[in-house]
């Protein structure tokens, strides 16, 4: 999964410095947050593309958050075979964008759906094969949408031919997991220091192999905060490289 902060700027222009907009990435498939005046502007510099962008979250009705959505929406119509596009906000962000598409008479050769927050709406907006997107009400002048991305659960990863190298006797369990099947184990199964760190735990045991995921992060409409739940083994060991990889 990658972030990309596309601009974090406020209502007073600066030189160099962008509107507030988010991009992440997650197997090719793309998820904005916000859309600042001039996002497709970095989305572009920043090479991701944006064929496959699947949703458009707007926190609230202010210009610094919502007035790129028109650029935003004619690029992408510059695409050919682009799939539909999710557009999720709060009550008045389908008047908003059809007033401009109607006033603009800009092309777009994909349907676009919309999801506008009330009282009564469901706590998950929207989900694929790959996420959901949860949303609720913060306090700002008006209203302000905040949204949680939440990543499926997926099974871990275990390094089988590591570990046959090294003689482990739970290999088959290992395989187990990474298939997503329940591992056998029902105790902590010691094993020398000397072993690699990567299969074993914080005091030496093998216990269960690590997951990597599902990553949660919370964006508001001016901050983001992104904390990552690993769930069994850690790695103590591991070098800035190999956690950023493997996170």
């Amino acid at each position: 999964m990658e972030c990309v902060l596309l601009g974090s700027g406020g209502m007073m222009p600066m030189p160099g410095r962008f509107l507030t907009s988010v991009v992440v990435r997650l197997q090719g498939q793309l998820y904005l947050f916000d859309a600042g005046e001039g996002c497709q502007i970095n989305l572009k510099k920043t090479k991701l593309g944006i064929k496959s962008l699947r949703v458009v979250a707007v926190s609230h009705l202010h210009g610094d958050h919502c007035l790129g959505l028109p650029g935003l929406l004619m690029m992408r119509a510059q695409v050919p075979e682009v799939g539909p596009l999710t557009i999720l906000g709060p009550p008045g962000i389908e008047r908003f964008v059809r007033q401009l598409h109607e006033s603009l008479a800009f092309f777009l050769n994909y349907p676009l759906s919309f999801l506008e927050w009330n009282e009564g709406c469901p706590e998950v907006a929207y989900e694929d094969d790959l996420v959901r997107i949860l949303w609720g009400p913060l306090k700002h002048t008006t209203l302000c949408l905040g949204y949680r991305f939440e990543e499926h659960p997926r099974p871990g990863k275990f390094k089988t031919e590591a570990a046959k190298a090294l003689g482990n006797p739970t290999v088959r369990c290992g395989e187990n997991y990474s298939a997503g099947k329940p591992l056998p184990l029902t105790r902590e199964i010691p094993y020398p220091p000397s072993w690699s760190s990567d299969l074993q735990g914080q005091d030496g045991r093998f216990a269960t192999p690590s997951i990597r995921g599902p990553t949660k992060f919370f964006i508001d409409y001016v901050r983001m905060w992104i904390w990552p739940s690993l769930t069994g083994c850690s790695y103590p060991n591991t070098t800035r490289k190999q956690r950023r990889r493997d996170t």
